[in-house]
């Protein structure tokens, strides 16, 4: 028991570094590496990239909850990949609201974490736009309670983590319309099943972490675009 407290104190302080960091590719490298400076902080440049799978809340309206794989670009290559408390990490958001002016980063209900494991990435051009990008994530994962806002893991609150992504790198640009994948994301959170990505709301998009530094920030400014486009059709 005393060694299971000691990893989740771990985890905990690693995570909240994590969440609350700005994404950089080359991690914290040598100060003299001013390109990689300069990828990392001016805005219009992606320097971090998700695959989501989203679904509406089916008792609250305008609420999605909403499954992501979060890393820096340079950790999107080719192959089998192993989740890490630093990233990639897979978050599970519960109820999260959708942006609006007077909220323009709604903060989830709760949320969980999985730091284990490992998945299956096939990417036909990179990080490209346009390029294909599929996924692949047996069962077996364990999600820890994540704190939305500190970073702070606790217990247990879920397993599973099956999940399938089928599609391409959607235009970074927030006006762009996002290229719907195909697949879904199977979890079992707090003694519900969640069926995530439903209708093929699930998309692969890159951000500028100069304009959104969090795993939080990236994801209101995903479910910004999926609210949108759901008006426009």
């Amino acid at each position: 028991m005393m060694r299971s407290m000691k990893r989740l104190s771990l985890l905990a302080a690693l995570a909240a570094v994590a969440l609350s960091a700005t994404a950089c590719p080359g991690g914290g490298g040598d100060d003299d590496d001013d390109d990689d400076d300069d990828a990392a902080t001016t805005p219009g440049i992606t320097d971090v990239c998700q695959i989501v799978w989203a679904s509406p809340d089916a008792a609250i309206p305008a609420v999605f909850d909403f499954f992501l794989i979060d890393a820096p670009k340079s950790a999107w290559i080719g192959g089998t990949l192993d989740y890490n408390v630093n990233s990639p990490i897979g978050v599970l958001y519960n109820e999260k609201s959708l942006p609006s002016k007077g909220n323009p980063n709604p903060i989830a209900a709760s949320a969980a974490i999985t730091t284990a494991g490992n998945f299956t990435i096939t990417l036909g051009n990179g990080t490209a736009t346009g390029g294909t990008v599929t996924f692949s994530d047996a069962p077996g994962q364990m999600f820890y309670d994540l704190h939305p806002v500190s970073g702070q893991i606790t217990g247990l609150v879920g397993t599973g983590g099956s999940a399938t992504f089928d599609g391409e790198w959607s235009d970074p640009d927030p006006n762009a319309t996002l290229v719907n994948g195909t697949g879904l994301a199977y979890i079992t959170y707090l003694d519900s099943s969640l069926t995530l990505g439903i209708n093929d709301q699930s998309y692969a998009v890159c951000y500028s972490s100069a304009t959104a530094a969090t795993v939080e920030a990236r994801s209101a400014q995903t479910l910004e675009r999926v609210l949108r486009q759901s008006l426009r059709q």
